[in-house]
């Protein structure tokens, strides 16, 4: 539970360098008073992430400390927990999921209903703890409880959950039904149920699009009939989730949209704006531009070194891009190789057909939000490396 509430980032309880070395320090201690060893492979990527830190040290003649150490911090917390919860891990993820799924669907009914009472009633734990990470100005009213976050302006109609954001939430979901689907063996279930319930009040573009490749993925699953006609159904059902608004219609004025922000810098900073969303498509496009800098081992957490605005914050929200200039192509092709061989490692337990369809699904979540170097996907990642054969 503590390592989703570390990977939520709605609340500055767990969204805090504080509150991760605490985590850290607690796993580890755990996982020494109960006697496990670390793995080898765990000693060969810290010898990787020295390399790295190496390079960019060399490179930049000064190393980003804190984002270096947060990233550690993350990693070897997510690690610790994988090996304190050995084969178990993926079941605790799926059942805590599922627990907080099923809190935020009446919450979300008291929401659509009564925003204003619900902006108030999930704020109340603020007055006893100032600290909360709730906030509000002219564009926005937020608050957080932990197990709930809102965004009364942005989000009002949709379901964050207890991630910071409605396709956070979304993401997060759609990888535990991936979770669920492999260890029921494809077969229906009242956890799914709830779950699938909870991904589509996020009404999130992501979230909908996970859906298409879930179902893709079920129908692998369920015998050579279903694999066949799986391209003939997934075609007109995938231009029907495109008619979405929330889906094609906000891709297509993302990417029409993506230099927007950069070449009316002057205009939103004019209206009081301090900081500005560049959007998926806006984000990838600096992104790409700061990656030609070193394509092979990326930037780093040198943030000095990648563009920013004269005026303004850019706020990139491309996950999948941002991890790409950090750690380059090879970084990249790590990650790649990872997602694969943990769920490699965890789908052959239950002979899952079709697990090279994972990596695209973590790809496109990456996409989407800026996710992926949170504790969650970063044990995703890690699996293979601290539950060895």
């Amino acid at each position: 539970m503590l390592l989703l509430f570390a990977s939520a980032k709605s609340n500055i309880i767990f969204d805090n360098e504080v509150t991760l070395f605490l985590l850290f320090s607690v796993s580890w201690a755990v996982m020494y008073k109960k006697r496990i060893p670390v793995t080898r492979a765990f000693f060969v990527l810290l010898g990787v992430f020295f390399v790295y830190s190496t390079i960019y040290l060399f490179k930049f003649s000064v190393l980003n400390v804190t984002a270096t150490l947060r990233f550690f911090l993350n990693l070897g917390f997510a690690y610790a927990v994988i090996r304190i919860a050995a084969e178990r891990f993926y079941e605790h993820v799926e059942t805590w999921v599922y627990k907080l799924a099923l809190i935020s669907l009446p919450l979300y009914l008291v929401q659509v209903v009564a925003p204003k009472f619900m902006l108030t009633l999930n704020g109340s734990l603020a007055v006893l703890l100032p600290f909360m990470k709730n906030y509000s100005t002219d564009l926005v009213e937020y608050t957080s409880s932990v197990i709930f976050s809102f965004n009364y302006h942005n989000h009002m109609y949709r379901n964050s959950g207890f991630m910071w954001e409605p396709g956070a939430f979304g993401a997060v979901l759609g990888m535990v039904i991936l979770i669920n689907l492999i260890r029921s063996r494809f077969t229906f279930n009242r956890k799914l149920a709830v779950l699938l319930v909870t991904v589509i009040t996020t009404f999130s573009t992501t979230a909908f699009i996970l859906l298409g490749f879930l179902l893709l993925f079920y129908m692998l699953n369920k015998g050579r009939f279903a694999r066949i006609m799986a391209p003939v159904m997934l075609i007109p059902i995938g231009f029907l989730i495109w008619q979405f608004e929330f889906v094609g219609e906000k891709i297509e004025h993302q990417f029409n949209t993506r230099d927007d922000i950069m070449v009316n810098e002057k205009k939103y900073f004019s209206l009081g704006y301090k900081s500005r969303s560049l959007g998926r498509f806006g984000s990838l496009v600096i992104d790409l531009k700061d990656l030609s800098d070193d394509p092979v081992f990326g930037t780093g957490f040198q943030y000095e070194e990648r563009t920013q605005g004269k005026l303004l914050t850019y706020e990139k929200t491309n996950g999948l891009s941002d991890y790409l200039v950090k750690f380059g192509i090879l970084g990249m092709v790590l990650f790649i190789f990872n997602i694969s061989r943990s769920f490699n490692r965890y789908g052959s337990v239950y002979n899952t057909y079709g697990v090279w369809l994972i990596p695209v699904i973590v790809v496109v979540i990456g996409f989407s939000n800026p996710v992926l170097f949170t504790p969650l996907f970063l044990s995703f990642q890690v699996y293979y490396i601290a539950r060895p054969k």
